[in-house]
């Protein structure tokens, strides 16, 4: 069984075996894949922050305007995938949320 599960159809595979109940496995998996994503961006960014410490002051000041500067692109599409009914299904967030989160973003932005 497991040579056809992959990340597409885990959760539902996970939902098939061990049901739903009070609080479906679906959003156990999807806090699961988000806590693993997030664990590794932050691995990420703290050894990149490591490495150019030190000498390398404006060099590092330097990384962070850039970083910054580039968030925005990699939230917006990611925010439009999020609010689409035909990618997300009934995971989709809804319009308040997709306001407030673009609200943030444009302020991030450009302050």
């Amino acid at each position: 069984q497991a040579k056809d599960i992959g990340l597409v159809n885990a959760g539902q595979y996970l939902e098939d075996k061990y049901g739903g109940g009070f609080f479906p496995i679906l959003y156990i998996w999807g806090i699961g894949l988000l806590a693993a994503g997030q664990s590794s961006t932050i691995t990420g960014t703290y050894a990149g922050q490591f490495i150019t410490e030190g000498s390398l002051d404006t060099l590092n000041e330097w990384l962070n305007v850039l970083q910054a500067i580039q968030i925005p692109f990699a939230l917006i599409p990611l925010l439009t995938l999020v609010s689409k009914q035909e990618v997300m299904g009934t995971f989709r967030i809804g319009p308040l949320l997709e306001f407030i989160a673009k609200a943030l973003i444009m302020v991030s932005a450009y302050v």
